[in-house]
């Protein structure tokens, strides 16, 4: 089950933050069934597996478990139906239920990038004899570069990503406060989200493990259809003629020419940059009020009013 809070003002120090009038998320998973609006199914190579159970997300990776062809990771989860758009903060817990020692697996909270950019991740991990294990230990991974590497020996907890502009906080709760475990320039693109547990076949040390995941949380941040063209698309400009529809003092004006800026970001508007008039009948006063048609990313046609001065 999930629910939507609405909060007034949310500021964090430890990740500063402050957002006002932002939607926030919850998912407990008590239901036992995905909600197929907020989330998909992600696994990947042969073997994991991943399954919402009353009270929680099981991601199970079995002895056998190893890449597909493509050589990349293997490993299973819940990825985000929508994609996180501008500012957010995001967290999920954890269960270490079959964990051994020096298995190589990694169990985290990811961003997908929509467009462009770099996965990232935070993580808590068990890496194996290759890696110079065992060890224990919170890491990042953001683009390819690593951070982190806290030593730990917490079979739960909590994992949590905050995105303030371009800056990425990733960070772990320890004795119920929230440490900082590593920030850096990140992408501003639109991001997928994934809680998810994996490893790779240089690695993995062939033995079960099995994790819970619970208690999602969005505390702020805008989910948009990955369809929708990002905040930091090209901008489009056009020029044109408008044509007056009515004008709502005195007689109607004519215009030159008007230059149009459309921000394609999904809800579809044309702001006027300048508008140059023609001649102004004098009884119309220092301003018009003017309704014209403009056209529309979207509709074709859009009705827009303004205020031209004489």
């Amino acid at each position: 089950m999930y629910r939507v809070i609405r909060y007034a003002i949310i500021a964090f120090s430890i990740f500063a933050a402050a957002v006002t009038g932002h939607c926030s998320i919850v998912d407990d998973f008590n239901d036992g069934a995905m909600n197929t609006t907020l989330w998909t199914t992600f696994i990947d190579g042969i073997g994991p597996s991943a399954t919402e159970v009353p009270g929680c997300v099981v991601v199970t990776i079995p002895a056998d478990a190893h890449e597909a062809d493509d050589p990349h990771s293997f490993g299973g989860g819940f990825k985000s139906a929508k994609c996180l758009r501008g500012d957010f903060d995001i967290q999920i817990d954890y269960t270490l239920t079959e964990w051994p020692s020096g298995s190589g697996v990694r169990v985290g909270m990811g961003l997908f990038p929509a467009h462009t950019g770099s996965l990232a991740n935070v993580q808590r991990s068990s890496f194996g004899q290759v890696e110079s294990g065992p060890i224990e230990a919170y890491a990042t991974d953001y683009g390819g570069i690593g951070g982190g590497g806290v030593p730990t020996n917490h079979i739960s907890g909590s994992l949590r990503f905050a995105r303030v502009g371009n800056m990425l906080t990733a960070g772990v709760l320890v004795d119920s406060e929230w440490v900082e475990i590593y920030s850096a320039e990140f992408s501003t693109d639109d991001y997928y989200f994934a809680f998810t547990a994996w490893s790779h076949n240089y690695a993995f040390s062939h033995e079960p493990v099995e994790v819970e995941f619970d208690n999602f949380l969005m505390r702020y941040g805008e989910l948009v259809d990955p369809s929708t063209p990002p905040l930091n698309a090209s901008i489009q400009k056009s020029s044109f003629t408008p044509k007056v529809v009515r004008a709502y003092a005195g007689k109607k004006p004519s215009f030159r020419s008007a230059n149009v800026i459309v921000m394609p970001h999904g809800r579809s508007f044309i702001r006027l940059q300048k508008i140059s008039p023609a001649n102004v009948a004098p009884n119309v006063g220092p301003y018009a009020r003017v309704m014209i048609n403009l056209p529309s990313v979207k509709s074709g046609i859009k009705s827009s009013s303004f205020s031209m001065r004489k």
